[in-house]
C-alpha cells in the first residue's frame, strides 16, 4: 500500500524494488492491502490509484463487505466517478478496530494507544470498542499485523 503499513522490515520503496525484481523473474503478481488492513480508508481513491499505478500487478485483492463496496470499488476500477450516494453510504459505515487471533501480545500498541481502549488478556491485545477513536496509531508498531479497520 502506498503507506507501506505492515510491511515488516521495510517501507514502500522497499516493496515496490520487491515487486520489480520479482516481475523481472517472470513471476506472476497481485496486490493486496491495498487499504492497509482498513487504515487507509479515509483516503481510498488515492490508495487504489497507487496500487494500480504499479504495472508489474496483474489484479488486485479488495476485500468488500456491502453491495455500496462492491459498487464503489467497481467505479473506482474501471476509471468512472463514483456517485456521491455511495460514497456517503461507504463512509458512513460503521468500522471498528479488530485484532487477530494470532496476536503475540508483545504490547507495542498498548503504548501507542492514547485513548487507553487497548489491554492485554490471556497474553493478547483486546480493544474496549466503547474507548476507541479508531485512530490508527497503534497499527504500524504492531510487529505482525495484526491490528485491522473493519
Amino acid at each position: 500500500n502506498m503507506s507501506g503499513i505492515g510491511i515488516k522490515g521495510g517501507n514502500t520503496q522497499d516493496m515496490l524494488a520487491a515487486i520489480k525484481t520479482a516481475a523481472e523473474a517472470g513471476k506472476g503478481l497481485y496486490g493486496m492491502k491495498a487499504l492497509g488492513g482498513g487504515h487507509l480508508l479515509e483516503r481510498p481513491e488515492e490508495a487504489f490509484a497507487f496500487i494500480l499505478s504499479i504495472p508489474e500487478l496483474a489484479s488486485v485483492a479488495v476485500g468488500m463487505s456491502t453491495a455500496e463496496e462492491v459498487a464503489y470499488n467497481t467505479c473506482l476500477f474501471s476509471g468512472q466517478t463514483v456517485p456521491e450516494e455511495v460514497k456517503s453510504k461507504v463512509r458512513r459505515q460503521p468500522r471498528r478496530l479488530h485484532i487477530e487471533d494470532y496476536c503475540c501480545g508483545c504490547g507495542e500498541c498498548l503504548a501507542k494507544c492514547a485513548s487507553g481502549a487497548l489491554r492485554l488478556k490471556d497474553g493478547k491485545a483486546v480493544v474496549d470498542h466503547q474507548l476507541c477513536t479508531r485512530c490508527g496509531y497503534c497499527s504500524p508498531v504492531c510487529p505482525d499485523f495484526c491490528i485491522k479497520v473493519i
